[in-house]
């Protein structure tokens, strides 16, 4: 995940082994406009997968909670609480 004041981009993976590992399958950007609004662009052509956010100091596998939103900007209000 890469986060500026106007671009955030998010990795999405496939294939996911039990120990959370899996294979990059495309990325999806999200671009903040001058008057608000926001667009998100999908590699064209590739899938569109899931994306994992996890706080640095935690493993994925001993995770408890899972959240599952739309998008992963949708994502990041649960990380801060």
């Amino acid at each position: 995940m890469k986060v500026s004041l106007q671009v955030a981009a998010f990795a999405l993976y496939k294939d996911f082994a039990a120990n959370g590992q899996a294979r990059l399958a495309s990325t999806i950007t999200y671009y903040e406009k001058r008057e608000g609004s926001n667009d998100k662009y999908f590699q064209t052509g590739l899938p569109r997968e899931l994306s994992v956010l996890q706080e640095k100091a935690h493993k994925l596998e001993d995770a408890r909670t899972v959240v599952i939103t739309e998008s992963p900007v949708d994502a990041l209000s649960y990380l801060a609480t």
